[in-house]
């Protein structure tokens, strides 16, 4: 099982209260030598208890965790109102610091959802009390055991919620950073790494299954001109209009990145070219039929894209470079087209000035 942050919370608190609870046994032995043992067998039985916490941590699914904590809490805080009882001190006793302590480490468990963790709070509360008027405790005794279980249940409840905001505010500021180092800051969309990671999963993906994935590059059609009559400021804001409507414009399992400059890579996970193609050809559509509004006025977009499959190369680098040549045959011919990759012959090649 894999340790997150409070399975790993909850782990360290049973492993401590198995040894607390026998180093403590000292402690009794010392003060209460009378009921020694007693509390020996208290302690023995809620460490067995504790240890079978900590077993089933690696038996229980994550999503039940919070029932762990209700088997750890609960017997943990009545063994130690039970010691109050035993010694017959109230308050005064010793053990009833462990009360406190368990309840307040509860307050780690963030799994538990804040409802529950108060409804748990209440148990406990109730249950100490519950012990406490089976022996004989005076008014002023009592009324110290309701402020201090009281203010100890409050504390956990506030750390709890405590550590649920500190929680939640990682998880996004983990999120906001995983987006900064995995997304173009201009588009948006993911960038060259994070394109190149998810082709390798799938390449590794459609071994395993034999279903293949095609690779696109697209490129914006006149994107030069765009830049030297209406300035670079314009040319970005063309750049991200084009983004918008590459990734509204694809399927929710296709992944689109910026490749580098004008250009756009694309992920299409199981597709075959020809349904590739059809797929390309609707976003070529959509975007040369969708103005782009930018400081100088509107402008009419086209794109020109270029297609390969894995099952024209297995290597995710030649991939990419077949659908680099079929977007330079695009480039070099009528543009705002989709073209697909196959061999070009020799003759082809010299027409065409390739290498």
């Amino acid at each position: 099982m894999k340790f997150d942050h409070t399975n790993k919370s909850l782990f360290l608190n049973c492993i401590l209260g198995v040894f607390l609870f026998f180093i403590f046994f000292l402690l009794d032995y010392h003060i209460y030598p009378v009921y020694a043992p007693t509390l020996l067998l208290v302690r023995i039985a809620i460490t067995l208890w504790l240890i079978f916490c900590v077993y089933l941590l690696f038996k229980v699914p994550e999503n039940q965790l919070s029932l762990v904590a209700v088997l750890y809490l609960v017997p943990g805080a009545f063994s130690m109102s039970l010691m109050c009882y035993i010694v017959g001190d109230g308050f005064s006793a010793i053990y009833f610091v462990g009360v406190l302590l368990v309840i307040i480490g509860g307050a780690n468990f963030a799994q538990i959802k804040p409802f529950q963790f108060t409804i748990l709070m209440t148990v406990i509360f109730l249950q100490h009390f519950f012990i406490c008027f089976m022996c004989p405790v005076v008014f002023n005794d009592f009324l110290i055991n309701l402020f201090l279980l009281g203010s100890a249940v409050f504390l956990a409840i506030f750390m709890q919620g405590s550590l649920r905001r500190y929680e939640t505010a990682l998880l996004q500021t983990q999120k906001e950073l995983c987006q900064a180092v995995n997304a173009d800051p201009l588009t948006n969309l993911l960038n060259r790494r994070k394109m190149l990671e998810l082709i390798h999963g799938e390449s590794a993906r459609a071994e395993r299954s034999g279903r293949p994935y095609v690779v696109a590059i697209g490129d914006i059609d006149n994107f030069t001109a765009i830049n030297e009559v209406y300035g670079h400021d314009d040319g970005d804001e063309v750049l991200a209009c084009v983004a918008k409507m590459l990734r509204g414009s694809l399927r929710t399992q296709d992944f689109v990145g910026r490749w580098g400059g004008k250009k756009f890579l694309i992920l299409l996970p199981e597709t075959d070219l020809k349904g590739a193609q059809l797929g390309i050809d609707r976003t070529r559509q959509y975007i040369e039929k969708t103005p782009v509004f930018v400081d100088a006025g509107t402008q009419v977009v086209t794109m020109t894209f270029g297609l390969a499959s894995s099952k024209q190369s297995k290597d995710v680098d030649e991939l990419i470079r077949f659908a680099g040549e079929a977007l330079y045959r695009g480039k070099h011919g009528s543009k705002n087209c989709v073209v697909v990759y196959k061999e070009i012959d020799p003759e082809e090649k010299r027409d065409t000035g390739q290498s």
